[in-house]
């Protein structure tokens, strides 16, 4: 067994026992602090009573809501205002809205938004609308940002509040795939993250085949290595809303949500969602079960990710892993997994 392969079985130890301590904290931090009276009151609502004599009456969808929705109030009663990993104040641009059907959206990309744009602009102008637009419907909803600070905190109170939410690493891979492998955009964010190239500069760029080159064959194809290294260095030039934490994006702890979507299960926690709030007759606008695009090459694309590079993006997103109910170690396993395989 090779020492890298080692130092790998190693993190994922440790990783393992971190993530059990932190989840004896969580219960305990749970037990001894009651929620917020707006958290009570709703934040489990339309879920009916989750008491441990009513929790086997749930549907499996059911739970799975009531699961998410209680370990991320946990993380955010554990978080006071003044920790690091705490959501800063909330940037309303972020958050799109539906009037017709009272419903508040925020927007992290990489997890499904486009599939939600779609939806929610549909919702607004009626089936099919979105067929006609020559951009991305996001792009056209009504944002939080456009009412007074008084409506937007009214419906902020009032609308009923869903997010989507990503495993981070998936959604890193995701992000790369898109922008700088084989999206529409690549050319652009090829040209304008260049210099991401600087983070590996034992690679010999010059004696690359053409097949690497991407567009202008003065640009380099930007390797997943270097994304990597780029997006854990966080320098303001390599910033960018598709890896941008969505702790940071949407401040989550800031709002009471009703609902918390899964980027790998969207399509049932849409149905659930619309059979909930009496919207069934909308749901043939609602997107098709199909695979996630990202994942087909997982294993082969973190090989190569040295294990401290996997660490600093760790604690990077933890937030996001913690509060929405994410594990990083079953990711590491995979990847251990396929070296097993092959020594």
């Amino acid at each position: 067994m090779g020492k890298h392969h080692k130092e790998k079985l190693l993190l994922v130890f440790c990783l393992v026992s971190t993530f059990a301590i932190s989840m004896v904290v969580f219960d305990r931090e749970a037990r001894s602090a009651d929620l917020p009276r707006s958290r009570q009151n709703k934040g489990l609502s339309h879920i009916g009573n989750t008491s441990p004599d009513n929790t086997a009456t749930l549907s499996p969808v059911e739970q799975q809501q009531s699961e998410r929705l209680k370990r991320f109030h946990q993380y955010c009663n554990s978080n006071s205002p003044g920790s690091k990993r705490f959501s800063p104040d909330i940037n309303l641009g972020r958050y799109s809205v539906s009037e017709k059907y009272k419903l508040i959206y925020c927007f992290v990309p990489k997890t499904g938004s486009t599939t939600t744009a779609h939806v929610m602009y549909q919702l607004e102008n009626g089936r099919g609308t979105n067929k006609f637009l020559n951009r991305t419907p996001g792009l056209y909803l009504k944002r939080l940002s456009d009412y007074s600070k008084e409506e937007a905190s009214l419906r902020l109170r009032t609308y009923t509040k869903f997010i989507t939410a990503r495993d981070p690493i998936q959604r890193l891979e995701s992000a790369w795939i898109e922008k700088f492998l084989k999206g529409p955009q690549r050319d652009e964010y090829t040209e304008k993250y260049q210099s991401m190239m600087e983070t590996v500069p034992h690679l010999n760029l010059k004696n690359k085949s053409p097949g690497d080159k991407v567009g202008n064959s003065s640009l380099q194809q930007i390797p997943f290595l270097a994304f990597m290294k780029a997006v854990a260095r966080q320098q303001k030039r390599w910033y960018n809303s598709h890896w941008e934490p969505a702790y940071i994006r949407c401040s989550p702890c800031q709002v009471d949500w009703d609902y918390i979507l899964h980027t790998d299960t969207l399509a049932q926690d849409y149905h659930h969602m619309f059979q909930k709030l009496g919207m069934s007759d909308m749901e043939d606008i609602l997107p098709p079960v199909r695979p996630r695009k990202a994942g087909a090459n997982f294993q082969e694309r973190f090989e190569n990710i040295p294990i401290g590079l996997l660490w600093r993006l760790k604690e990077m997103y933890k937030p996001d892993y913690e509060m929405f109910g994410f594990s990083q170690e079953n990711e590491l396993k995979k990847i251990l997994h396929i070296e097993t395989n092959n020594r």
